[in-house]
C-alpha cells in the first residue's frame, strides 16, 4: 500500500512592523464592477496564522470593504442590447444566388440527356411533360407568393400604425405621416361613399322585398280561392258530362232508329213499322227528359266558369305585380352595378395607396434598426414573413430556371428520331399515289 501524501505545511505569514503611530488615511482604490450587472466574487482566503489584536483588527477592516463593495455591485444595470438581426420587410434578392446548376435541374427533373440516339426520344418526352407540369406549379407558387407577400404587407402596416404616437416626436416622419393621414381619409371617404350607395340599393331592394311579401300574401290566399273555385268547377263539369254523356247517347239511338225507317219505306216514304215508330216515340221521350236533366247542370257549369274566372283575374293581377317588381329589382341592380364596382376601385386604390405609405414608414424604421424601440415579438413575426416570401421567391425563380434547364440539342434529336418513322410511311404514301 502506498502511504497517503503528505499535506505540505503552511506557508510562513511574516508580520510587518506595525507603526502605532496615528497617520493620515490613504486612499485605497475600489473594487472594480463588473458592467453586465453581476457583481465581482471574493476569492476565498488563505487562513494565517493568528498575529495578535492589531492584525485581526486590519483583516477585519478589510472584510468589512469587501461587503461594501459586494453592496455596491447589486445596483440595477442598464438592459442588455437587442443583437439579434432585424428583418428587412421586403425580398432579399440575394437569396437568389443561392441557386445551383444542381439544384435547378434537380427541380426540373429531366434527367440525364446523355443517352444513345434511340432512346433520345424518351428524354423529349420528358422534357415536354415536366415543362408542362412545372408551367402548371409556376402559376401556384406565383399564387402563394401573393398570399405571402400580402402577410407582410399587414404586418408591416401593423407596426406603422403602432409606432404613430412614438414617430409623430421625430421631424423625419412628418412628411410620412402627412401622406399616411391623408391617404386613409381619402380611403374612409370612399369607404363611406360605398357604403352609402350600397345603403341606398339596400333600402330599395328592401322596400321591393316587402312590396314582394306583402303581395305573395295576396296572391297565396287568391290561389287558394281560385284552387277552391275550380275544384267547385271541376266537380260540376263532372256531372254536366255525365248527363250530357247519357243525351248524346240516346241521341245516337234515335239518329239509328231514323236511318233504319228511312232504309225501310224507301225514298217514296209512308208509315214507319209500329215497333220502330214506338221505338222512336221513347227515344223522343227520353231525349226530352235528359234535356231538362242537362239544363240545371249547364247551368250551374257556367255559374262555376264564371266564378273560376272572376277568382282567376285578382291572381292574375297579383302576380303581374310581383312579375314587375322583380323587374324593377333586377333593373336596378343592373343599373347601380357598375356605380359600385367603380366606388369598389377606388375603395382598393385608396386602401392600396394608405398601404404603401404604411409600408414605406415601417421599412424607414426598420432600416434604423433599433433607434426606434420596436417589440421583438413583432420583429420576429416580420422576420417569418420575410422567410416566408423568400421561400416563395426562391421556388418560383428555382421553377422558372427549370423550365429552360433542359438541353436542346438532345431535345431536337428525339423530336427527329420520333417523327422519322411518320415521315417514312407519309413519303411511301405519296410515293404510291404517283405511282
Amino acid at each position: 500500500m502506498t502511504e497517503p501524501r503528505k499535506s505540505a505545511p503552511p506557508a510562513s505569514f511574516e508580520v510587518p512592523d506595525l507603526d502605532l503611530g496615528v497617520s493620515p488615511p490613504v486612499a485605497r482604490p475600489r473594487a472594480a464592477r463588473s458592467h453586465s450587472g453581476a457583481h465581482a466574487m471574493r476569492a476565498p482566503t488563505k487562513s494565517a496564522p493568528d498575529a495578535g489584536p492589531y492584525l485581526g483588527a486590519s483583516v477585519s477592516a478589510l472584510d468589512a470593504d469587501f461587503e461594501l463593495d459586494e453592496a455596491m455591485a447589486l445596483e440595477a444595470v442598464a438592459p442588455s442590447v437587442d443583437t439579434a438581426p432585424w428583418p428587412l420587410g421586403c425580398s432579399n434578392q440575394a437569396k437568389l444566388g443561392l441557386l445551383t446548376p444542381a439544384s435547378i435541374a434537380e427541380r426540373a427533373g429531366y434527367g440525364s440527356p446523355n443517352l444513345p440516339f434511340y432512346l433520345a426520344p424518351a428524354y423529349t418526352w420528358r422534357v415536354w411533360t415536366q415543362r408542362r407540369s412545372l408551367a402548371r406549379e409556376i402559376v401556384t407558387e406565383q399564387r402563394a407568393l401573393a398570399a405571402r407577400d400580402a402577410e407582410r404587407d399587414r404586418l408591416l402596416v401593423e407596426l406603422a400604425l403602432s409606432l404613430k404616437t412614438t414617430l409623430e416626436k421625430q421631424d423625419r416622419f412628418r412628411g410620412l405621416l402627412g401622406e399616411l393621414a391623408a391617404a386613409a381619409q381619402a380611403s374612409e371617404g370612399h369607404e363611406r361613399a360605398l357604403a352609402n350607395t350600397n345603403a341606398a340599393i339596400g333600402r330599395e331592394l328592401e322596400g321591393h322585398d316587402r312590396e314582394l311579401a306583402r303581395l305573395e300574401t295576396e296572391r297565396s290566399k287568391q290561389a287558394e280561392v281560385v284552387s277552391a273555385r275550380q275544384a267547385e268547377r271541376d266537380a260540376k263539369a263532372t256531372l254536366h258530362q255525365r248527363a250530357s254523356a247519357k243525351l248524346k247517347r240516346v241521341q245516337i239511338e234515335i239518329r239509328n232508329a231514323t236511318d233504319k225507317g228511312r232504309a225501310l219505306v224507301g225514298p217514296q216514304g209512308g208509315a214507319l213499322p209500329p215497333e220502330l215508330a214506338q221505338q222512336l216515340s221513347e227515344l223522343n221521350a227520353a231525349e226530352a227528359a235528359l234535356t231538362r236533366e242537362l239544363a240545371p247542370h249547364s247551368a250551374a257549369l257556367a255559374e262555376a266558369n264564371a266564378a273560376l274566372q272572376a277568382a282567376e283575374q285578382p291572381l292574375a293581377a297579383t302576380q303581374h305585380a310581383m312579375d314587375a317588381i322583380r323587374r324593377q329589382k333586377q333593373l336596378l341592380v343592373q343599373s347601380t352595378r357598375q356605380k359600385v364596382a367603380s366606388e369598389s376601385s377606388q375603395v382598393e386604390g385608396a386602401q392600396a395607396a394608405h398601404t404603401e405609405v404604411a409600408k414605406r414608414i415601417a421599412l424607414a424604421v426598420l432600416d434604423l434598426k433599433g433607434s426606434i424601440p420596436v417589440d421583438r415579438a413583432m420583429l420576429d413575426r416580420i422576420q417569418g414573413a420575410d422567410d416566408r416570401a423568400d421561400a416563395a421567391l426562391l421556388a418560383i425563380e428555382k421553377s422558372r430556371l427549370a423550365l429552360d434547364a433542359y438541353d436542346r440539342n438532345a431535345y431536337g434529336l428525339g423530336l427527329k428520331v420520333a417523327l422519322s418513322p411518320v415521315a417514312f410511311l407519309l413519303a411511301v404514301i405519296l410515293l404510291r399515289a404517283v405511282l
